[in-house]
């Protein structure tokens, strides 16, 4: 019976270290398998972000170079027809001035329209990014602290149940040694 009970405390210790070994790499194949099948950023969001990010870089609305060039042509036209159909110089100087005062107007009114252009793309530039920050936020979460978390838990868990059945196995065969030695002394 002594002997009996002796191998079952130093079985149970054998199931604690074993116990311990195996929480340890089932930890291990938990956290391969979560560095196999990372959570990745979907590309349409990626696409997006970077899409707002490049046009909210320039400070000029798209074509407003073409017309601004447009302007200066217009201009132009305008001063070359004032001098063709006027016949005195005061004459040619006031169309001139007016012809480059409406120019300075329309381009004032073309900066207008290109800050606010750029104020639009800077609020969809900020807004794609807001869009972006919770994929982000589960990249992170599920790539980074889950694994760690889940590898934590199974580890700790096994390491107590091991431990346990540890001490467990110690105190019974401790327990069996201490009853065969009082049983022999009784005996003997």
């Amino acid at each position: 019976m002594a002997t009996a009970g002796l191998i079952a405390g130093v079985a149970q210790t054998g199931l604690g270290i074993f116990q311990a070994i195996s929480g340890s790499r089932k930890a291990k194949k938990a956290m391969q398998a979560f560095k196999e099948n990372p959570y990745e950023i979907p590309q349409s969001i990626r696409r997006s972000t970077e899409l707002a990010g490049t046009m909210a870089q320039g400070t000029k609305m798209a074509g407003q170079d073409i017309m601004e060039e447009s302007l200066r042509s217009n201009t132009a036209e305008q001063v070359a027809q004032a001098r063709q159909a006027s016949n005195s110089p005061s004459q040619i100087l006031s169309s001139t001035i007016d012809a480059y005062r409406a120019q300075q107007a329309q381009q004032q009114q073309l900066e207008m329209q290109a800050s606010q252009d750029y104020n639009l793309r800077q609020q969809n530039y900020m807004q794609a990014v807001a869009q972006l920050a919770p994929y982000e936020d589960k990249q992170y979460q599920y790539n980074t602290l889950a694994p760690i978390q889940a590898q934590l838990n199974k580890a700790s868990m096994m390491e107590q149940a091991g431990w346990g059945n540890i001490g467990a196995g110690i105190s019974g065969a401790t327990a069996v040694a201490a009853n065969q030695g009082y049983l022999d002394s009784l005996g003997g």
